[in-house]
């Protein structure tokens, strides 16, 4: 590629436009927040599976039911 910055660019905006794309977490009505036990702040839970969602996900996970619909 000629321009690297253009190609930055381009990635920058396709992963920006694949995240906006897909279900978030703190939309879906099966997630709570619930409290860390040492009560340093929280972690999201999905009730529906009984699973913790890691705090790096941004938006649902790859297990997420709503994914997969999507």
């Amino acid at each position: 590629m000629n321009n690297p910055e253009l190609y930055r660019q381009k990635q920058r905006d396709y992963r920006k436009r694949i995240k906006d794309n897909l279900p978030h977490c703190d939309e879906c009505e099966h997630c709570i927040l619930v409290r860390k036990d040492k009560g340093e702040g929280y972690r999201r839970l999905c009730v529906k599976e009984l699973r913790l969602i890691e705090q790096k996900v941004s938006n649902s996970p790859q297990w997420c039911e709503l994914r997969k619909k999507k």
